[in-house]
């Protein structure tokens, strides 16, 4: 009887485990190796509470528990590697162009058709340039989430309804204001205009394009929504961000969840490796520049400045170059790997220093792992990430147009021997890791949450709907302002009929 009770309890788990599984798509064909490292545990986080999850990328990621679906198109760091060192305005409408139009690519393959075809219960989309599946999301009637692969910023802060405050939240993509926040008074005028600026360009051109895209390949007809409605349905943006340390305190509505720091884990042992656990008492500098930026791409000038002052260091370097070797040109106390275990090379006792691009998962982990900093930012957030480091007080910041021997000697030099910063960043790790959930359980649990409500329209701020101007009361302060201006002009009217009445009858009494 026994066994017969134990298979009759087997069968009625599975049964009820199964009832209580969903069908979740991550899309995120357009994006680049890093977005994946915060979209990526998402999706095996509740793959592993029994949901089935599929993900469909360009690239063919390593997944336990979730179904990755490859979508044959040029990846995002092919399409834009070789002119990452130029972001000029037009270079980066060209970014925005091609990413468009690889989106359209991708979702024309039959394998993205496939998926668009089946019964999803919810949809996760990667916010950076693939907005185009959005028209086939709306026909699924099923809701909808936005995964930011960073902090959110502008034009994106107003899909969840956050109001957005130049006055003391910098864009992380200008470059013309640094530092934190207070912002001079000139500083807030540049990030007031570089973000009206960015968002003008994305709502009149970058949008419009779209729509007339998808229409001119077929995706789509004149009777669907425009794109700049549908982006504004979402159910939740999940942010690669912690609250606790971004550099300014800012209000947001509770359809934006932090699930930042996810990737992160205890540093493994490295294989049993002489070059790095012999390097003594001054340790080892460790240079990656990320999955987007190429080396094959790097000026010839900078790569012998970066290789003449590391060969002057007592440090050993560690240097991850992705393409073919240049061994017969270097030191001995440089190495270069194509791929390096980022977090455990953070994580090894001897390291001293990280030099990197300043991409948010390499900041985080340096600070995770109590790691000094010199940032070499190239595009996006990365400036911004640079200038949340160093102002809190764990890196420098060195832009590769004030890049020389001297200037990077200095800052190596800086850097290891401060104190001060190791100090600072041990601090910052203890703000990044005091959290309540973990950032796995928060970003499964708010899925599920949208799941079981049918996307939870009670929690949408009615902000995301409102044109900027009653967002921000423009039209209460200028009614407000005429209201002002009548009453003075009235009044200063009936001064003037009032002297001149007065002086009048003292004139006529003179009389």
């Amino acid at each position: 009887v026994l066994p017969w009770l134990k298979f009759i309890t087997i069968v009625i788990s599975v049964i009820i485990s199964n009832s209580n599984a969903s069908r979740i798509l991550f899309l995120a064909p357009v994006s680049s190796k890093s977005h994946n490292i915060f979209y990526l545990p998402i999706a095996e986080a509740l793959a592993e509470r029994g949901h089935e999850v599929k993900y469909a990328s360009a690239y063919a990621l390593k997944a336990e528990k979730t179904e990755v679906v490859i979508i044959p198109n040029r990846p995002y760091n092919e399409l834009l590697s070789p002119q990452i060192m130029n972001t000029s305005i037009l270079t980066t409408m060209k970014w925005g162009n091609t990413l468009t139009d690889s989106c359209f690519d991708g979702l024309a393959t039959k394998e993205a058709q496939d998926l668009l075809q089946e019964k999803w219960d919810v949809v996760l989309i990667s916010i950076f340039n693939n907005d185009c599946f959005l028209y086939h999301v709306n026909r699924m009637q099923v809701p909808y989430i936005w995964l930011v692969p960073n902090h959110i910023f502008e034009p994106f802060a107003h899909l969840s309804g956050m109001p957005w405050f130049p006055s003391f939240v910098g864009n992380p993509t200008n470059p013309l204001v640094s530092g934190l926040p207070p912002y001079t008074l000139l500083q807030r005028m540049i990030n007031t205009l570089i973000d009206m600026f960015g968002v003008a360009l994305f709502e009149y051109y970058y949008l419009p394009r779209i729509d007339s895209l998808c229409q001119s390949r077929g995706q789509c007809t004149e009777k669907d929504p425009n794109i700049s409605d549908l982006r504004l349905n979402s159910s939740l943006l999940i942010t690669n961000s912690i609250r606790a340390i971004e550099s300014s305190a800012t209000p947001y509505p509770p359809t934006v969840v932090h699930a930042g720091g996810i990737h992160l884990k205890t540093a493994k042992p490295l294989p049993q490796d002489e070059w790095v656990s012999s390097s003594g008492d001054n340790g080892f500098i460790f240079f990656s520049l990320g999955s987007v930026l190429r080396m094959e791409h790097m000026p010839q000038l900078l790569f012998r400045v970066l290789v003449k002052v590391f060969s002057s260091v007592p440090q050993r370097v560690l240097w991850k170059w992705d393409t073919d070797l240049p061994v017969d040109l270097l030191p001995s106390n440089i190495r270069m790997e194509k791929w390096l275990p980022q977090q455990d090379l953070l994580g090894h006792p001897s390291i001293r220093l990280f030099i990197t691009h300043g991409g948010i998962h390499s900041t985080m982990e340096a600070a995770h792992h109590g790691v000094p900093i010199i940032g070499m930012p190239v595009f996006g957030d990365q400036n911004s990430n640079m200038v949340q480091v160093e102002g809190n007080g764990f890196g420098r910041i060195l832009l590769w147009e004030n890049l020389n021997e001297d200037r990077l000697l200095i800052l190596i030099n800086e850097v290891i021997k401060d104190k001060r910063m190791k100090s600072a960043i041990v601090k910052h790790s203890v703000l990044m890791n005091d959290l309540p959930v973990s950032s796995k359980d928060t970003a499964a649990y708010w899925v599920e949450y949208i799941i079981r409500h049918n996307g939870a329209p009670h929690l949408r701020c009615p902000a995301r709907q409102m044109p900027w101007y009653r967002l921000y009361n423009i039209d209460v302060w200028a009614m407000l302002l005429l209201i002002a201006v009548t009453s003075t002009f009235l009044t200063f009217k009936a001064v003037v009929v009032c002297f001149k009445c007065t002086f009048r009858a003292q004139k006529i009494k003179s009389e």
